[in-house]
């Protein structure tokens, strides 16, 4: 399965043998970012405009009457170990091994997106102040902002980089697409957690997925051409 890597040292992008270096950086990009921008300002409208907001209540209200100790101890766990902590320290390890591993370019792309994302996140909280769903008797305790979910933003940024990363070790397109299914089912299932937990409303875990996709979108183009340039200028010395 390592023939679908490139040699390191070569300046090719990791992710080259999924997309063109210069579709990342260019035309890709700008369709990832335009198309992102679009769905985030259509979900923004439909929030604030109050037409998905009785969507939002009724999916909140019905998980939280469903609730049973069993799948609520699950959804903490799945929570928990996807919340500020624990995505930290799961970046700490897969950081690790690209270090370990010669991994550079993986490793750029997730030292930036990472803790930037959390902080672009932490920011659109305090710009929109929307505020978590209230119930009489919740399951968790929470009294920061609630839109875009954090949780999802980190866990669609984390396992975006994972399924991108073995999927550049596979030559064949169903496994491609088994990583691809199994990081999407895994940041559904942190979206779920929020949702089942009463911490998010739907329309919160779709923002922070959207937010994260963009953004991870736009530091794939800065760690590519920032590569480039340093791969253009070592050779000019």
């Amino acid at each position: 399965m390592d023939g679908g890597m490139d040699a390191i040292g070569t300046h090719r992008t990791p992710w080259s043998s999924l997309h063109h270096a210069r579709d990342i950086g260019g035309a890709h990009l700008w369709r990832t970012l335009i198309t992102t921008g679009c769905l985030l300002s259509a979900l923004l409208v439909l929030i604030f405009a109050g037409s998905i907001a009785a969507l939002d209540l009724r999916i909140a209200g019905e998980l939280h009457a469903h609730s049973r100790p069993l799948m609520t101890g699950l959804m903490r766990v799945i929570s928990i170990s996807h919340g500020l902590t624990g995505i930290s320290i799961l970046s700490a390890a897969l950081a690790l091994y690209f270090a370990s591993h010669g991994q550079r370019k993986w490793l750029v792309l997730l030292i930036i997106a990472t803790p930037t994302g959390m902080l672009l996140n932490a920011a659109l909280k305090l710009a929109f102040e929307r505020v978590r769903p209230h119930f009489d008797d919740p399951l968790v305790l929470l009294y920061t902002y609630s839109f875009p979910s954090g949780h999802v933003a980190a866990s669609t940024v984390f396992y975006a980089i994972i399924g991108g990363y073995l999927a550049t070790r596979m030559r064949s397109r169903p496994w491609r697409a088994i990583v691809a299914a199994w990081s999407l089912l895994m940041i559904m299932l942190v979206a779920t957690s929020r949702l089942y937990l009463g911490a998010h409303y739907l329309s919160d875990v779709l923002g922070g997925f959207v937010e994260s996709i963009a953004w991870l979108a736009l530091c794939v183009a800065v760690v590519d051409l920032s590569l480039r340039d340093s791969a253009r200028w070592t050779q000019t010395q």
